[in-house]
């Protein structure tokens, strides 16, 4: 009966993890006018990496042994690193001047 409890506690550490670093990250580039300020990528990038540190902190070691929560591991881990990959580049508002 503990399953469904660990998923809405995923589903909350995921959120509030990975907004807490979207909202530090868009403040970070505001303050340095660095434009874009927020893009959808990030926001995709960030929810992906809160819901990897959700699923590690939640399991723990578990997760390794799980196949469905490695399969799903894995994929957050893998669309982290295309995202990251993918972001476009930042320039600030002084070199577009």
């Amino acid at each position: 009966m503990k399953e469904p409890a660990r998923w809405i506690e995923i589903a909350l550490l995921a959120f509030c993890y990975g907004g807490a670093a979207l909202l530090w990250t868009t403040k970070k580039r505001k303050a340095g006018r660095i434009i874009p300020v927020c893009s959808y990528m990030d926001a995709i990038f960030w929810a992906l990496y809160g819901f990897q540190f959700a699923l590690l902190v939640t399991y723990g070691w578990q997760a390794f042994h799980k196949p469905l929560i490695l399969f799903l591991l894995v994929l957050a881990f893998v669309g982290t690193m295309v995202t990251g990959f993918l972001k476009p580049a930042r320039r600030s508002q002084e070199d577009l001047q």
